[in-house]
């Protein structure tokens, strides 16, 4: 290398020096090895050799002077050297320096090896799990996992065989064993099972790209799942709940039969879904 350190004797001295501060620093508080300090070391050699080579006195350096730091930065364009953390070559039009870089996809506390970017910004696809567009400087990343799309398959089948259910409700309405199921009220389990769809659908386009989740789109998405999820449940067993308790209001009082409309029955599940919407108006306002 330039400085006469290979990374192995860098990284042995640099663990001595933090040894040292450890031992004489009397507070809890403990320096570790910073996985930064090979590229900071560079980067002070490589500018040491662009001041080395324009012939400028460091001494001269103001703030402020434009014309210094261009002179600095055209020496430093045509430095090629090896450091300890890997050759040293600034790119011209960026600034940076390339490193080849493995890209990993974390998920349930496991990582895997998804891409490899190795030199001229080409990408290896190595999983089927990333897909990346030919462009390194404007790559746009659809995660696709088979498990998240065969769950997303089988959640639009559940939708499909629940509205054709329900067209067959409405259809065959007038049948004996629809009407003493309660007809209206089957139309609010049939509209809860289709809003817990629409939210698990939302939740898995969440998961499973990982890049909106630092977005505007990923908050809406998980926020609206958050308010779906307990809003479907209500609509489908609060329902369930309601048309079971008019069947005990019968048994026990068949002698007596006290009428029990639909109407205060949905009265029922819209009173929890009241409470619905203030928990997740409370939620929403302070998280």
């Amino acid at each position: 290398t330039e400085s006469g350190l290979s990374y192995d004797k860098y990284l042995q001295l640099y663990q001595e020096k933090v040894d040292l501060y450890n031992r004489l620093n009397k507070s809890d508080v403990h320096v570790t090895v910073n996985i930064f300090a090979t590229l900071a070391f560079d980067g002070v050699w490589a500018l040491a050799l662009a001041l080395n080579n324009s012939g400028l006195n460091l001494s001269d350096y103001r703030h402020g002077k434009p014309d210094m730091t261009a002179v600095l930065r055209q020496h430093m364009y045509q430095l090629e050297f090896e450091g300890v953390s890997g050759p040293m070559k600034f790119d011209r039009d960026t600034g940076f320096v390339f490193r080849s870089a493995n890209i990993f996809q974390v998920a349930n506390a496991s990582e895997i090896l998804v891409a490899y970017v190795g030199e001229a910004d080409v990408f290896r696809n190595i999983s089927s799990a990333l897909f990346i567009s030919d462009s390194f400087n404007n790559t746009t990343t659809t995660v696709k996992t088979p498990i998240a799309a065969i769950f997303s398959l089988v959640t639009l089948t559940l939708f499909v065989l629940i509205f054709a259910a329900h067209v067959a409700t409405m259809v065959y309405r007038s049948y004996h064993s629809l009407k003493a199921s309660s007809v209206r009220l089957n139309h609010l389990i049939y509209f809860g099972c289709y809003i817990f769809i629409c939210g698990t659908l939302l939740y898995e386009i969440y998961k499973a790209v990982p890049q909106i989740s630092d977005k505007a789109a990923g908050s809406i998405c998980h926020s609206l799942w958050a308010w779906l999820f307990p809003i479907s449940c209500t609509l489908i067993f609060g329902t369930i709940t309601a048309r079971t308790w008019r069947l005990y209001q019968i048994f026990i009082n068949y002698l007596d039969p006290r009428p029990v409309s639909n109407l205060m029955l949905s009265m029922f599940v819209f009173t929890l879904l009241f409470f619905d919407v203030v928990i997740g108006s409370v939620w929403t306002a302070i998280d």
